[in-house]
């Protein structure tokens, strides 16, 4: 109403254990608390934006910590939630509630949007990518691990998901799952099967003893209403929020080129690599057709650096048997430390972690307009290390 009366609206948010209310932030924590958070009012067309974004489900757990303990989940959650920062463990959270169900000679089931890191994850747990499995029925696991791609009866997984009544589901990096199955080019010929297999995959679980996680540093309303709906059942999730948050020593020096075209952004590459920089570089794309692509930037700067040792990683490199890139993902940090310029596609965007200490110097991304924003960030954080961020993003996508 003030809005369309003229007035300029904006709207103060704080975290809610400093008060429901304004008088409760005042009260709990004084005047300069509320001046603060007045001062980065946002205006309301921001504000509804982000609201998009927002999880406002209740949290039945609350955390504030680095790394996220052990999880005690009731017997009668069935859809559980997990939001937490990226690098707070959120996988080795859920490898324990893995362990636990094969113990209990429960099934598992992980989903995921991109092969390799689907392939790392089953590593963690102590499960097969569904390639792996022999066809022995003897020697069938407890579970699998498979990309959302391969979601349908006519895949090489053979999905059925009344194979999984009773069982653990988890879906990691849940919001770019659905984005993947619903948009992505590599379920296009089989969307409609894969969407049908993911709602009754849903429906078998929660109308059973299963359970399904899903987690993501970006966990919003948006696919836990997409969960609940493909249900079809008045379900609450269970939903634990870790609010840790790198205090203003341990967040990124970050770099912004708002130029519309990378010219500079690669010119300091150049230059920070001409100083003795190791950077990794995250890019969008790898054909040799593509402008900023890994390919075509491997060729640039073997020209530059010929003695360099360069590496590239996208997803013709870690399938080729003869290039040094080949099925690395599983053993990242080994491989790493031996190169000085590392080139990344959006295969190695989400899901991984790299712990490499005092070896890169810097992150670069070139982001082409391709990827879904939280991609962007993800890829900008597989460093786990606090070293600079530089970062070019096209005007529109």
């Amino acid at each position: 109403m003030l809005s369309q009366a003229g007035s300029q609206v904006k709207v103060i948010h704080w975290q809610p254990e400093q008060g429901k209310g304004v008088d409760d932030l005042l009260f709990n924590q004084g005047k300069k608390a509320f001046d603060y958070y007045y001062e980065k009012a946002l205006p309301l067309e921001i504000w509804k934006a982000r609201e998009f974004t927002q999880l406002t489900y209740a949290a039945e757990v609350e955390l504030n910590c680095r790394y996220l303990p052990s999880l005690d989940i009731p017997n009668t959650a069935k859809l559980i939630g997990v939001k937490s920062a990226i690098g707070t463990g959120k996988t080795e959270a859920l490898a324990k509630i893995v362990r636990e169900a094969i113990a209990h000679n429960q099934k598992v089931l992980v989903i995921g949007h991109r092969i390799k890191l689907v392939e790392q994850l089953c590593q963690r747990f102590g499960l097969p990518y569904v390639t792996d499995i022999k066809e022995n029925y003897l020697e069938q696991p407890l579970g699998y691990g498979l990309c959302i791609d391969s979601l349908h009866e006519n895949s090489q997984a053979k999905f059925n998901p009344e194979d999984w009544r009773d069982a653990l589901v988890i879906i990691d990096e849940i919001e770019q799952v659905i984005w993947h199955g619903l948009n992505s080019e590599t379920c296009t010929n089989n969307r409609v099967a894969i969407l049908r297999c993911f709602k009754k995959l849903i429906q078998t679980n929660l109308d059973s003893n299963g359970k399904i996680f899903v987690a993501d540093a970006d966990l919003s309303n948006v696919s836990l209403d997409y969960l609940i709906k493909l249900s079809g059942i008045d379900i609450k999730p269970f939903i634990i929020k870790n609010y840790w948050k790198p205090s203003q020593k341990e967040t990124w020096s970050g770099y912004h080129y708002p130029e519309t075209t990378p010219k500079r952004f690669l010119q300091n590459l150049v230059e920070h690599i001409r100083e003795g920089g190791k950077p990794f570089v995250c890019l969008s794309a790898q054909k040799i057709t593509s402008k900023w692509g890994t390919q075509t930037l491997e060729l640039y700067l073997k020209k530059q650096f010929p003695t360099a040792n360069i590496l590239r990683i996208d997803s013709q490199s870690l399938t080729d048997p003869n290039h040094p890139a080949y099925q690395c993902i599983t053993k990242l940090n080994d491989i790493l430390i031996n190169y000085d310029i590392v080139l990344s596609s959006p295969a190695i965007e989400t899901g991984l972690s790299i712990d490499i200490k005092g070896h890169f110097t810097s992150v670069w991304c070139l982001a082409q307009g391709v990827q879904t924003p939280r991609s962007v960030i993800q890829s900008l954080g597989r460093i786990r290390e606090n070293i600079p961020r530089h970062l070019w993003l096209a005007t529109y996508g």
